[in-house]
């Protein structure tokens, strides 16, 4: 290859990259902060919405990726819950639900990371419609709509009709969920609500109710061997994280509510130690009577327990594609 040739495609990949550069779409900042779109508002939001949307939809990961951050990155400029981020998930989400619907694996990973920066109940409602096995047939995916929605609870205001549909729809989900890692994250999500200040207090009732049921539930059915007895990692997932934060962002009368009608689920724990449903998961089967028998002597509603182990409080964001 000649010198001459080489500064040509050298030439030629620079303009290359500097082009795409330039095309990458951006809102506005007055865009961003307005409260309501005017007619040039809409002009632009909506060419925005239709270039990321391509870029969701590329074969190409690079262009998937840019896709997603060129949304993330600009309605970060919008604080949580501002009039604009509420009006832009109105319009964005049909796009992102159909990227779901009928893209690849990697493309719907960045659709569902989007939604989770969304933070709008609109958002929230759609990540909780990927998180039912009927909707969304690949467990991967309704990995990351579990866990995306357990985080963005809690950087999203909620009414009472809202924050109920929402804990509706995660008891469903876990009642159908075969997936024990999903099942996890839809109790995470549960407990998000039952915990997050910016849910009503009798919609945080409401889900702590949802959430003994269901753990009981689960319970049971792994002591009938209804189920599958690995589901017992996600029944240990979620004691932990009742320890590692529930019981802290709980008032004590609440708790001991919530204490007691979890009674009949952890002495069925504390007792199927001693004769494990399935002899492969007989550690877990152990731990899980610890943490039972810690919460039952915490439950009470005036203790505050140390930290169970090392981030089981946190929401922990499930693995996805490569970036």
């Amino acid at each position: 290859m000649t010198a001459a040739r080489l500064v040509s495609i050298l030439v030629s990949l620079t303009t290359a990259l500097a082009a795409s550069a330039q095309s990458l779409p951006a809102l506005s900042d007055s865009v961003v902060a307005s409260s309501a779109l005017n007619s040039e508002g809409k002009v632009e939001v909506a060419a925005f919405i239709k270039a990321t949307s391509t870029l969701l939809r590329s074969a190409d990961a690079s262009q998937v990726r840019k896709g997603r951050e060129a949304i993330t990155t600009s309605i970060a400029k919008s604080p949580p819950n501002a009039p604009f981020r509420t009006v832009f998930a109105s319009l964005v989400l049909p796009s992102l639900k159909e990227i779901v619907k009928t893209g690849t694996q990697l493309q719907g990973v960045n659709a569902l990371e989007v939604m989770r920066a969304l933070n709008s109940p609109d958002s929230l409602s759609a990540l909780a419609e990927q998180c039912a096995p009927a909707t969304q047939p690949q467990p991967s995916l309704r990995l990351v709509a579990s866990g995306a929605l357990a985080q963005s609870i809690l950087f999203t205001d909620l009414n009472t009709a809202q924050a109920d549909s929402l804990v509706r729809a995660l008891s469903a989900c876990i009642d159908r969920e075969g997936d024990w890692m999903v099942t996890a994250y839809d109790l995470q999500a549960v407990k998000a609500l039952a915990t997050s200040p910016r849910v009503p207090k009798a919609s945080q009732g409401t889900a702590r109710v949802v959430e003994s049921s269901a753990l009981t539930t689960l319970v049971t059915k792994i002591r009938k061997k209804t189920t599958d007895p690995v589901m017992i990692r996600a029944v240990n997932r979620t004691l932990d994280a009742i320890l590692s934060g529930q019981i802290e962002a709980t008032d004590s009368s609440a708790m001991a509510d919530f204490g007691k009608s979890l009674e009949p689920a952890l002495n069925m724990l504390v007792a199927m130690a001693k004769d494990p449903p399935s002899s492969d998961h007989a550690a877990a089967f152990g731990q899980a009577a610890k943490l039972a028998e810690t919460l039952l002597r915490n439950l009470g509603g005036d203790k505050r327990p140390a930290k169970a182990s090392a981030g089981a409080g946190s929401v922990a964001k499930p693995a996805t594609a490569p970036r």
